[in-house]
C-alpha cells in the first residue's frame, strides 16, 4: 500500500508539498485500475484540492512523467 501525506494550502491550491511518505505518481491510483477494467473514462484533476473536492472520483497526477508512464503502460502484460 502506498502512503503519502500531501500538504495543501487552500488559498493556493496549485501549490502543494509532500509532507511525509514516498511520492506517488498520482492520487487515486485505484480509479485508474477501475477505469481500465471497465473501459470507462477517467477524470484527471489538476490539483489535489480539486481531486478531494470531487470525492477522489478520478486521479490527480503528482509526478507527471511517472503518471504518463503508468497510464501508458497500465493494463499491458
Amino acid at each position: 500500500m502506498l502512503c503519502a501525506i500531501i500538504a495543501i494550502d487552500p488559498a493556493e491550491p496549485d501549490r502543494w508539498n509532500l509532507a511525509a511518505g514516498d511520492m506517488p505518481a498520482m492520487l487515486g491510483e485505484v480509479m485508474l485500475a477501475d477505469a481500465i477494467r471497465h473501459s470507462a473514462p477517467l477524470p484527471v484533476f489538476k490539483t489535489p484540492m480539486t481531486w478531494l473536492g470531487r470525492g477522489g472520483a478520478g486521479v490527480c497526477p503528482l509526478d507527471w512523467p511517472a503518471f504518463v508512464r503508468e497510464v501508458l503502460w497500465a493494463g499491458v502484460d
